[in-house]
């Protein structure tokens, strides 16, 4: 008979010890056993399989090396075959066997710690992958600025960036909402500084149920920032945000200066709502000095107007200087103040928009 770890010929004439992978754990088996799955031996003539290391299986039964048991799908090792497999880190992916980790969608890991993986607010920007992968127009630490050529067109209320490719109208954007933002402050003048009409208890009663309904829509734009899946709402939400004034999503400097900082970009974002106090500024200094040029023509102290005025339709034009005072500049101010609240909120509270991080971290 044979004893254990062994096999015996067919006339039983010899014994033969079992093979690496395989095991007789009773004297006089006829045939040795191959290890299942999940199990190894190295030696011969051995009488039991050994469990694989931690986390690790086989792809077949009968195996004599424990180099052949590989990390199973979700965990990995960076010690080399044969040894105990870790759970994958949060955010990344681990195929199994050899496989080190890999950015998921919407992670991205750096090229110095490829391991260890940051949630992006964007699977635009982080497709995920091998380290330091960007989308398409993105590039820097998760994939939070863009390259050349591109801008952040990212809103406030959502604090993920957006990286389109920088159009003509990209290019002039920045100076085109300058003059819009003058352009508006002008007529927000005019419309704010209008005579007492007749019917003053319904333009009141007018102005403040619209005054309500802005700042409720932009109060509901907010909202749109949030993790929020809203579905069928989603259209609805993104049209709503237009009403915020977001200038973020219009102001492109970098079609214009290249490359540009997040603290560069923050600053414009500042200095938007500053055009309309400059506007008045020099229109109030301007007309300071009109008036102060017609007074010294007329020699009478007086604002005189200009003869070629008289009698003409720009006679409201050429008066228009002695029209604007301090007083009406800052009823204007007051009335922009309260449209660009919600944005101007926005902008002061973007340094603070964390979100947390796999590793407990937050950016």
């Amino acid at each position: 008979i044979s004893p254990a770890g062994t096999t015996s010929s067919t006339d039983r004439s010899q014994c033969f010890l079992c093979s690496p992978g395989s095991v007789a754990p009773l004297p006089g088996e006829p045939i040795c056993s191959l290890c299942p799955l999940n199990k190894y031996v190295e030696e011969e003539g051995q009488l039991e399989c050994k469990d694989c290391p931690a986390n690790t299986i086989t792809i077949d039964s009968g195996t004599g090396n424990v180099t052949q048991c590989l990390c199973r799908p979700g965990y990995y090792t960076l010690d080399g075959p044969g040894t105990a497999c870790h759970a994958c880190p949060p955010g990344g992916v681990c195929a199994g066997g050899l496989a080190v980790p890999r950015a998921d969608a919407a992670y991205w890991s750096h090229p110095d710690d490829p391991y260890t993986f940051f949630l992006c607010r964007s699977k635009d920007a982080c497709p995920g992958g091998e380290p330091g992968t960007c989308g398409f127009g993105y590039q820097g630490a998760i994939c939070s600025a863009c390259i050349s050529g591109f801008y952040n067109s990212g809103s406030v209320l959502k604090g993920a960036p957006q990286c389109p490719r920088c159009t003509a109208l990209a290019n002039i954007s920045l100076p085109l909402t300058i003059a819009v933002c003058f352009l508006l402050s002008f007529l927000v003048f005019k419309i704010s500084n209008r005579p007492a009409l007749a019917g003053l208890r319904t333009a009141l009663s007018i102005s403040t149920s619209l005054g309500l309904l802005l700042t409720f829509l932009q109060v509901l734009a907010v909202f749109d920032g949030f993790n929020v899946s809203w579905g069928s709402a989603s259209r609805l939400m993104s049209f709503v945000g237009i009403v915020a004034l977001d200038l973020s999503v219009f102001v492109a400097p970098e079609c214009m200066f290249g490359e540009v900082s997040f603290l560069e970009r923050y600053m414009t974002l500042v200095a938007m709502p500053l055009l309309c106090p400059l506007f008045f500024a020099l229109l109030y200094g301007g007309t300071a000095l009109v008036i102060r040029v017609l007074q010294r023509r007329s020699g009478s102290g007086r604002a005189i107007v200009p003869p070629a005025c008289l009698g003409t339709g720009l006679r409201t034009w050429c008066m228009y200087p002695t029209q604007v005072s301090l007083d009406k500049i800052i009823n204007s101010l007051l009335v922009i103040s309260d449209v660009l609240y919600i944005y101007m909120s926005q902008v002061a509270f973007l340094l603070f928009q964390c979100y947390a991080q796999p590793d407990g971290t937050a950016t």
